[in-house]
């Protein structure tokens, strides 16, 4: 072949490779501020800044702040107000149906047994009910949860009538207790899990992630002292609700229940909406975690045109668990977490704007 030809051709193929990085690495339709929150707080890449300038969600894992850790940024662009996300999102057990959360409910203020009426265990968390000791359980409970388990329910008994649902029963109980605590303690009742043999602080882990999330909190200093003071701290700009769930999540299903926190910024910020998801219990795999929703409004877009830009960062933590089983079931976090994220993103689009397109 001339080299004439090899030398058009190598030409054609470099234009053609800076011609696609530059679309790439410029998407013009995301606004700069909220551009320069998905790159230098959520490191998102020039591709993956490109996605989201489509309208597809895109997923990344984040730094981790040590190797106890799992942290992860997903980011989409919903075309309706984001006052209809915030409607959606307070409708909690249709806002997050999906085929991974096996059950849900919304406690209701003052918080009822009724709320968790639905909730039950599987049959392997009641067995391992059955075999729990201070120290070594298979699900996540305080040394008086296991205590009253041992001591209430008879397990030495192989002719007691339905063992499965007197667990659930106290399950349930116990939960409520927890959620009734949380409410006039704040963090200071927060459980501390006594299924292993180094005890783990639910709020050492919750002050733990707050910490590792303060790039996205550093302009809603408000949300921040209401993560860490509630129910002391209190704030016009705060509307908040909890709720419980049982999720299929790799090896098993997980019991947690949340504190979601929806608060409003002061104008001028990077974000219009920020909703902060802060773990009250689980039962299993999580010692602490905090999920950061944020909505930045696209001003750009003129006319009828209406549209934000929903960024969602998570940081778990898993930091009791030996090293080797730490790491499979952190990288198993990880896959989940990301897997979940990325489909949640596209489910929330999806509802979104069809209910928008239907008004």
């Amino acid at each position: 072949m001339p080299i004439v030809r090899w030398t058009s051709i190598l030409l054609t193929a470099q234009l053609a490779i800076m011609f696609e990085a530059a679309n790439v690495s410029a998407p013009a339709a995301i606004p700069p501020e909220t551009q320069a929150l998905l790159q230098r707080q959520l490191g998102f890449s020039p591709s993956e800044l490109a996605a989201i300038d489509r309208g597809r969600p895109a997923v990344r894992s984040l730094r981790a702040g040590d190797r106890h850790e799992v942290a992860t940024a997903g980011a989409v662009r919903i075309d309706v107000p984001p006052g209809l996300f915030v409607d959606r999102f307070n409708d909690i057990v249709s806002f997050k149906r999906s085929p991974l959360v096996l059950q849900i409910g919304k406690f209701s203020s003052p918080p009822r047994l009724d709320d968790l009426e639905r909730l039950a265990l599987d049959q392997a968390d009641v067995d391992a009910l059955r075999r729990c000791r201070v120290g070594n359980c298979g699900l996540q409970l305080t040394a008086s949860q296991i205590q009253r388990f041992a001591q209430e329910m008879n397990w030495s008994n192989p002719d007691a009538p339905d063992a499965r649902g007197r667990a659930n029963k106290l399950f349930r109980e116990m939960l409520l207790e927890s959620v009734t605590a949380y409410q006039t303690g704040g963090n200071s009742a927060l459980p501390e899990y006594r299924d292993r043999a180094d005890p783990v602080r639910a709020a050492d882990e919750l002050r733990v992630v707050v910490g590792h999330s303060s790039s996205l909190l550093h302009d809603a200093p408000e949300l921040t002292e209401y993560l860490m003071e509630y129910p002391r701290a209190t704030s016009p700009r705060v509307q908040d609700f909890m709720y419980w769930s049982r999720e299929q999540f790799g090896l098993k299903p997980v019991v947690s229940v949340t504190h979601a926190i929806v608060y409003t910024p002061q104008p001028g910020g990077a974000a219009d909406l920020m909703i902060a998801s802060k773990q009250i219990y689980a039962s299993h795999y999580f010692d602490g975690s905090l999920a950061l929703t944020l909505a930045a409004v696209d001003r750009s877009v003129g006319g009828n045109q209406v549209g934000f830009y929903m960024l969602y960062a998570n940081r778990t933590r898993s930091a009791s668990l030996p090293p080797l089983i730490g790491g499979i079931v952190r990288r198993v976090i990880n896959g989940r977490t990301k897997s979940g994220m990325e489909e949640q993103l596209r489910l929330t689009k999806q509802r979104l704007e069809a209910e928008y397109a239907q008004q």
